[in-house]
Formats: structure tokens, sequence, C-alpha cells
């Protein structure tokens, strides 16, 4: 709780953050649920543009994701692989929300496609693993509402009970 608390105060100081796509994010989601928006992304495109991004054969990804028994892992781990001598600038979590936003907005799938080739071909070994599970609504580490409620309140110096009141009255960041 208090690494989260922490990561949650350095992402408020950081002004190209967005710290609600960040709460979200740990929670498991990357749009707000009231909005009702579905990415319309599945493991086909997901496939097709990190393959285009790395220049990975597809065959070699599937075979490495039923290795390991996730997508997300074989993709982050196929990237540490090719990508060793020239990182990537990597991704801000303004720049997640902004793809999940574009993705769900846009039923062209030519469009997506591009759109998750330039994420992928932006993102470093873990984002690109991590990119992949919340795409896919497929992140099972998401963190319980109590101790994202704690690690707000600790990150702000708030009392628990007015941020829980305040996660009443606005339940969806």
């Amino acid at each position: 709780m208090l690494a989260l608390a922490t990561a949650l105060r350095d992402i408020a100081a950081d002004a190209d953050d967005d710290l609600a796509t960040a709460v979200r994010l740990v929670s498991g989601f990357v749009l707000p649920a009231r909005e009702g928006l579905p990415l319309g992304v599945g493991g086909a495109l997901v496939i097709s543009a990190a393959c285009e991004a790395y220049t990975i054969v597809a065959a070699d990804l599937h075979m490495r994701a039923r290795s390991v028994g996730d997508l997300g892992d074989a993709i982050g781990a196929l990237v540490a692989e090719v990508r060793t001598d020239d990182p990537p600038p990597g991704l801000s979590i303004g720049e997640v929300a902004g793809l999940a936003r574009n993705l769900a907005t846009t039923t062209d799938r030519a469009i997506k496609h591009a759109l998750l080739r330039d994420a992928y071909a932006s993102a470093r070994p873990e984002q690109a693993r991590y990119l992949t599970k919340v795409i896919l609504g497929e992140l099972r580490v998401g963190v319980r509402e109590g101790v994202v409620l704690e690690a707000i309140a600790a990150a702000f110096e708030r009392d628990l009970a007015a941020v829980r009141n305040a996660a009443i009255l606005c339940p969806d960041p």
C-alpha cells in the first residue's frame, strides 16, 4: 500500500501523467466504466499489431504464448529479446489513456491496428506486457478498491473516511 501511495504521489506531481487513469489501471480498468465504451480489440488484432511493431513472426508469438500461458507475458518476453540495443522511449499514462480512448471511439480495424502498432513500437518490454493485458481485459493484478482508497489517503495525507466518502460520490475516476 505504501509503494502504491508513493507511486500515486509521484504520478500526481508529473504534469504529463493522469492520476485518474493511473488509479483505473491499477484497478484493472482502462476507461471509466460509466462511459460504457468497449475498446473493440481482440487477440488477433493485438498479435498482428505487436508482430508488425517488433518484426516478430506470428507463429513464434503464438508458440511463446502457449508456453507461458499468457499473451501479454509472451509479448513482453519477446520484446525484451528483440529490443536489446535500441530501447524505445516508453509510454506515459496519458498516452495509454489516449490510446484507449482512440481505440474505443473508432470502428475501423486498420486504424485500431495502426494505433496499437505505434503504441507497441514505443513501449518498453514491461509496458508492452501490461499494455496487452489491460487492452484485452486480462490484467489479473488489479488492486482492490479498499487498498486503492488507503493509498490515495496516504499519498495525499487525507483522512481515509473522507476519501471513502468521496469515492461513494464519485465511484469511477
